[in-house]
């Protein structure tokens, strides 16, 4: 603690409870001064209770699931009164009001005076409060300068909530009424296929050479036959005329 820049706030003998004190200090602790002032604002107006984590004993639970928790407002109000005191101080050394944390909340028992009376004599409640501020910088991993515009909001009346829902529901109603666009089924172009050319395997220059060898041996026997078979039609003619005159001269 020593060595960095703080701002202290101390209330002694404060005419609240010990173990409510302790309860708020607890629920302050390590948070931003905007946070914390924000919390405190919403007790004083009964929206949100103090959680009783230590004396929690014969308290009852609040609705939702917040678990058991008071609204202790003098508690708070005292404690507010001394983080505005601290935050008072540190604006005078010089650091920034926007990043300060609450680094120290404690309470502790303070004397315990007589109250008035004759017959039935009480000891008063006395307690002191101790508020200890430092910037965030100075706390790196430990707490973060809250802004304005993310703190909690505020729960919305079930009045909104219902209307919100009807108005949703009446959309969906619509969105479903609502004709739908048929998409028509797209129509594939016919793409012809180039026609393929049978292309001839070119035959070895071997069996072109047997090929034409057989051609010419069949011309030449063609020619053969063509050329004997006048010969002897004429061989023929040739005894018939020679037997003629040797019939005649018989």
């Amino acid at each position: 603690m020593e060595g960095k820049l703080q701002a202290t706030a101390k209330g002694m003998s404060l005419p609240i409870s010990r173990k409510q004190a302790v309860e708020v200090c607890r629920m302050i602790n390590r948070r931003t001064v905007e946070k914390a002032r924000w919390m405190l604002d919403r007790v004083i107006n009964l929206k949100s209770p103090v959680p009783a984590t230590k004396f929690k004993r014969d308290i009852p639970h609040r609705k939702g699931s917040f678990g058991p928790g008071r609204f202790h407002v003098k508690t708070s109000t005292e404690v507010l009164k001394l983080i505005n005191s601290a935050v008072s101080n540190a604006e005078v050394k010089g650091m920034k009001g926007s990043s300060l944390v609450i680094v120290k909340a404690s309470a502790c028992k303070g004397p315990t005076a007589w109250r008035y009376g004759r017959q039935s004599r009480r000891h008063a409640k006395r307690t002191h409060v101790e508020i200890v501020l430092e910037e965030a910088e100075a706390k790196k991993g430990r707490a973060k300068p809250i802004k304005a515009g993310a703190l909690v909001k505020e729960a919305k009346p079930k009045a909104e909530v219902k209307a919100e829902a009807v108005k949703e529901v009446v959309k969906e109603a619509a969105k479903a009424e609502a004709p739908k666009e048929v998409k028509k089924p797209a129509v594939k172009q016919s793409v012809k296929k180039p026609a393929v050319k049978a292309v001839k395997e070119d035959k070895p220059k071997e069996e072109k050479k047997e090929v034409k060898e057989s051609a010419k041996v069949s011309e030449q026997s063609e020619g053969r036959l063509g050329t004997q078979a006048p010969k002897a039609e004429e061989k023929k003619e040739n005894t018939e005329a020679q037997k003629a005159p040797l019939e005649e001269k018989q």
